[in-house]
C-alpha cells in the first residue's frame, strides 16, 4: 500500500519520448527546463536517471539556474532518492527546496514538496510527522482550490490511519477523496481509493468486499492501460488467495502481477511478486523453487536499494534453508537480514537527528532575527533620543538669546506672561483632578457593577435552588411510594427536569464563576481506566435504553498522567453525553491513546459516535455558548448549548485542548489531549 501518486504507465512512456526530442533541440533555459520535466519522467521508471540528470544540473549549471528552477531541481532530486530509500538525503534535499520555495511565495512548489517530506517520514513509518507534513501540505492545496491534490492528500493521509488500524478514520479519508475524484473526473484515483478501501476490508476480514474493491479496481485500470494499477490488483488479490489457502488462484494472479511489473520495469512491483510466489511455493513445500524466486527478488531489490522487499525475500531465504538443512546459508541470511534492519535503524536515526539538526537551525535564526531587531530598535531609540536632545539643545540656546536680546525692553509683558501662565496651571490643575474624580467613580462603579453580578447569581442560585430541591424531592416521593402507573410517570417526569434543571443552573453558575474568576486547579496522579470505568457505570443505562453499542480500546496501556481528575470526570461526561444524545443507532466508541501534540507529548481521549454528525459551518460554532449547532438537526434534543463551552474551558484550565471532526450523516469525532506532565 503506497502514496497517492497516480500515472498511467503508457502515458508516462509517450511523454518520456517527447521531451527527450524536444530537449536534444533545446538551448538554454528552455533546455534546463526540459531536463527538469524528464528528470521528473525517470522518477517513475528509473530514479538512477533522475538523480543524475539533477546532480549534473545543479553541479555544473547551478550558476545559470533561476530560483525557481532550483527550487523545482532540488524537489525532483529529493522524490528520486526517497524512492532508492535513501531517506535522509531526500529529506536534505526537500529542505533546500522548501526555502526557496519560501522565498518565491510559491505555494504550489510548498505543498509539493511538503507533500513529499510527509511521504518520506511515512515511509520510516514516523506517522505524527508524516501526518503534521500532509495536513500542512493539504492547507495549501485547498487554498488553491487543487481538488486532485487535496484528493491525493487525502489518500495518503488515509494511509497514516490503515498503517495505525484506525479503519473507520481511514475509510472516511478514502471516501472523501473518491467523491472529489469523481468530481474533476480523475478514474485512475477513483481505481486508486477503491484499491485502498479493498485493503481496509482485507484488514478487517471482510474478503469478500475486499476482492470486489480489488476487482473495481482493476477494471478503471485495465480501461486507463494503467499497467501499475493492474498489477497492484493482481498482487493484492493474489495475497488475499494466500490468506484463504486457495493457492492455485493466488499463483495464477501473482504471475500475472509479475508479467505486468516486468513489461513496465517497476522493480519493486517486480520484487513484490516474486516475494509473494515464493510464499506459495513454501506453503507447497517447493523450497527449492521458494528459494530460487525469493533470490531473484533479493537481487532485484539490493539493485534498487528498496529494503522492504530485501527483508521480505530475506526472511524466505532463511526459512527456506533452515528448511532444506542449509544451516550456512541461512546463517549468512540472517546476518545479512540483521545488517538491512540496523540499516533501517540507522536511516530512521539519522532522520530524526536531521529533523533535530533543521529545528535548531531554525530557532537558531528565529533568535538571531530577534535579537538583531531589537538591536535595531534600540539603536534607532537611542538616535531618536540624541536628535531629540540636540533639537532641546538648540531650542533652549536660541530661546536664550532672543530672551537676553529682549530683556530690557519686555520686563513688563514678561512679566504679564508669568500671571497668565500661573492662571493657566491652576485651570489645567482643577481639569486633572476633575478627570481624576471621574474615573474613580467609575471605577467604583464597575466595582458595584461586577458585585452586582455575583450577587445576582448567587442570590438567583439561594432563590431557585430551594424550591428546585423541593420538586426532586417531591419528585422522588412520589416515584418511590405512589402505585397508579399514570401518577408515577408523572413522577418520573417531574423528576427528569427537575434535574436537568438543576444541571442547567450548574453550568450556567460555572461559565460565569470561570469567565469572572478563572482558577489555578490541583494536580493529581490520575488512572484514566478508573474515569472511563466511573463514566460506563454512569451511563450505562442510557446507553441500554437508547440501544447503543458502547466500547473501550486503550491503546496507551497502563498511564498515569498528573492532571485534575474532577474537570478530566466533567469534559468525558459532557462529550460523552453530547455522543449519546445524538446517535440514535449504532455505537459510540472511547480511545486512550498517546500521541504528539505540538511537538510534546500528551495523552488523548477520542471520542468516536455514528449519529447525525456536524456541517462543516457549523463544527466551527459548537464550543460557542448557547450554540446547538444547525437547528433543523438539533431541534427535538435538549440543552442550552453550554456544555461544550465548559468543556473545553476545563480543557484549557488543565492546559489541553478539545478538538472535533464530523461529517454530517455520518457521524462525529471528539477528541480531548492532556499534556504528560512529568
Amino acid at each position: 500500500m503506497g502514496v497517492c501518486w497516480l500515472v498511467s504507465s503508457t502515458m508516462a512512456q509517450d511523454r518520456r519520448e517527447l521531451l527527450r526530442k524536444q530537449l536534444n533541440a533545446a538551448k538554454g533555459s528552455e533546455a534546463i527546463e526540459l531536463t527538469i520535466k524528464l528528470a521528473k519522467a525517470y522518477n517513475e521508471v528509473s530514479t538512477d536517471s533522475a538523480i543524475g540528470l539533477m546532480q549534473d544540473l545543479v553541479g555544473s549549471r547551478e550558476n545559470q539556474l533561476t530560483p525557481t528552477q532550483k527550487a523545482d531541481a532540488y524537489s525532483v532530486l529529493s522524490n528520486a532518492l526517497r524512492m532508492q530509500g535513501r531517506l535522509a538525503e531526500a529529506l536534505n534535499e526537500a529542505r533546500k527546496a522548501q526555502d526557496l520555495y519560501d522565498l518565491l511565495k510559491d505555494s504550489a512548489g510548498i505543498s509539493a514538496v511538503l507533500s513529499n517530506m510527509g511521504t518520506i517520514y511515512y515511509d520510516r513509518s514516523n506517522f505524527q510527522q508524516a501526518l503534521d507534513y500532509y495536513l500542512r501540505a493539504l492547507k495549501y492545496k485547498e487554498a488553491m482550490g487543487q481538488l486532485n491534490g487535496i484528493a491525493s492528500l487525502r489518500c495518503n493521509i488515509g494511509n497514516i490511519y490503515i498503517n495505525q488500524k484506525q479503519y473507520e478514520q481511514a475509510r472516511i479519508h478514502y471516501e472523501q477523496a473518491q467523491e472529489m475524484f469523481v468530481k474533476v473526473g480523475n478514474r485512475m484515483g477513483i481505481g486508486y481509493t477503491y484499491n485502498n478501501l479493498g485493503v481496509i476490508f482485507d484488514e478487517t476480514g471482510e474478503l469478500e468486499k475486499a476482492i470486489n474493491a480489488y476487482m473495481e479496481a482493476f477494471a478503471i485500470d485495465k480501461e486507463l492501460g494503467d499497467k501499475f494499477g493492474m498489477a497492484s490488483s493482481y498482487l493484492n488479490l493474489g495475497e488475499i488467495y494466500i490468506k484463504t489457502n486457495q493457492l492455485a488462484l493466488a499463483n495464477e494472479h501473482l504471475n500475472k502481477s509479475l508479467q505486468l511489473a516486468r513489461e513496465i520495469a517497476n522493480p519493486t512491483s517486480i520484487g513484490q511478486a516474486l516475494n509473494g510466489l515464493a510464499r506459495v511455493a513454501k506453503l507447497n513445500g517447493n523450497y527449492k523453487e521458494t528459494i530460487n524466486l525469493a533470490q531473484n527478488a533479493l537481487e532485484i531489490a539490493r539493485a534498487a536499494s528498496n529494503r522492504g522487499v530485501q527483508r521480505s525475500a530475506l526472511q524466505l531465504l532463511i526459512d527456506a534453508h533452515e528448511k532444506t538443512g542449509s544451516l550456512q546459508l541461512s546463517l549468512n541470511y540472517t546476518r545479512e537480514l540483521m545488517m538491512v534492519k540496523d540499516s533501517i535503524e540507522a536511516e530512521t536515526r539519522k532522520l530524526v537527528l536531521n529533523e533535530n539538526q533543521s529545528r535548531y537551525e531554525t530557532e537558531r535564526k528565529e533568535q538571531e532575527i530577534a535579537l538583531l531587531q531589537k538591536d535595531a530598535s534600540l539603536k534607532a531609540s537611542l538616535l531618536n533620543r540624541q536628535s531629540l536632545l540636540n533639537k532641546v539643545y538648540i531650542g533652549a540656546i536660541g530661546v536664550s538669546l532672543l530672551f537676553l536680546l529682549l530683556l530690557f525692553n519686555r520686563f513688563n509683558i514678561t512679566k504679564r506672561n508669568r500671571e497668565e501662565l500661573r492662571e493657566l496651571n491652576s485651570s489645567l490643575e482643577d481639569k486633572v483632578d476633575l478627570r481624576t474624580k471621574e474615573l474613580q467613580t467609575a471605577l467604583v462603579q464597575a466595582e458595584k457593577a461586577g458585585q452586582l453580578k455575583t450577587f445576582f447569581l448567587s442570590n438567583i442560585n439561594h432563590e431557585l435552588r430551594k424550591p428546585l430541591n423541593a420538586i426532586i424531592g417531591m419528585g422522588e416521593y412520589l416515584h418511590e411510594n405512589v402505585a397508579e402507573p399514570e401518577i408515577r410517570q408523572v413522577a418520573e417526569n417531574l423528576l427528569d427536569s427537575g434535574k436537568r434543571l438543576s444541571k442547567t443552573m450548574t453550568d450556567i453558575l460555572e461559565l460565569s464563576d470561570y469567565e469572572t474568576t478563572g482558577r489555578v486547579l490541583p494536580l493529581e496522579k490520575v488512572d484514566p481506566q478508573e474515569i472511563i470505568t466511573k463514566l460506563l457505570y454512569e451511563l450505562e443505562p442510557t446507553f441500554m435504553a437508547k440501544g447503543l453499542h458502547f466500547e473501550i480500546v486503550n491503546f496507551a496501556g497502563d498511564q498515569e498522567i498528573r492532571t485534575n481528575s474532577r474537570y478530566v470526570y466533567r469534559i468525558l461526561q459532557s462529550l460523552l453525553e453530547n455522543a449519546i444524545k445524538f446517535t440514535e443507532k449504532g455505537s459510540v466508541k472511547i480511545e486512550m491513546l498517546r500521541e504528539l501534540w505540538a511537538g510534546e507529548p500528551a495523552y488523548c481521549f477520542r471520542i468516536v459516535d455514528t449519529g447525525v454528525g456536524i456541517s462543516e459551518e457549523n463544527l466551527r460554532e459548537i464550543f460557542e455558548a448557547f450554540r446547538t449547532g444547525n437547528m433543523e438537526v438539533n431541534r427535538g434534543y435538549e440543552g442550552l448549548g453550554i456544555g461544550l463551552t465548559l468543556a473545553r474551558k476545563y480543557a484549557e484550565m488543565l492546559q489541553g485542548q478539545i478538538s472535533a471532526d464530523s461529517r454530517e450523516g455520518k457521524g462525529s469525532v471528539f477528541t480531548l489531549r492532556l499534556p504528560l506532565r512529568g
